[in-house]
């Protein structure tokens, strides 16, 4: 069974140069989408993070941002931007955010990086693709509160959301 990553370097390939974006008037096609999640997959690896949490709204570079996690190996934790802030700060600590990807100001316990400033950065890696993520590493960390009302994580490997998928 293919990995997550495996499965969007092969959709790249298939479609690269058709619309896979677009957001208002701007676009970006499958082969862009997926050079921009290499670039920003080298700059998330250079940091040395396992586990990021992602503040970052419905966007164009949301889709790259989420792809460059999963082939970066880095499990992310995304945060829904209508939760409170202690909510937002208790499911990165229960996700082990080691960072905080955000488009917005915010203070949550944990070293935040403006998603701007990421793609600064991202601009000066090469376009190439990681190293091939482990089937069983972590890969999401989504939280719910299930029938119990308790606060937890549900867990996705690269192998089990490449099921998903």
């Amino acid at each position: 069974m293919p990995t997550t990553a495996e499965l969007i370097a092969r959709g790249a390939r298939q479609h690269g140069g058709r619309t896979a974006l677009l957001h208002g008037d701007d676009r970006l096609t499958f082969a862009e989408t997926d050079e921009l999640a290499r670039r920003l997959a080298g700059a998330l690896r250079a940091r040395g993070v396992e586990r990021v949490g992602l503040l970052v709204d419905n966007r164009l570079e949301s889709v790259p941002l989420d792809f460059a996690c999963v082939k970066a190996g880095i499990a992310r934790v995304p945060l829904n931007s209508r939760l409170a802030a202690p909510e937002q700060r208790e499911i990165l600590r229960l996700g082990g955010a080691q960072l905080l990807v955000a488009d917005r100001d915010a203070d949550l316990g944990v070293e935040t990086l403006p998603l701007e400033a990421l793609h600064a950065e991202a601009r000066g890696f090469p376009a190439e693709e990681p190293p091939e993520p482990e089937p069983e590493a972590d890969l999401l960390l989504l939280a719910t509160s299930g029938t119990t009302g308790s606060l937890k994580l549900v867990r996705h490997t690269q192998a089990s959301y490449a099921a998903v998928v």
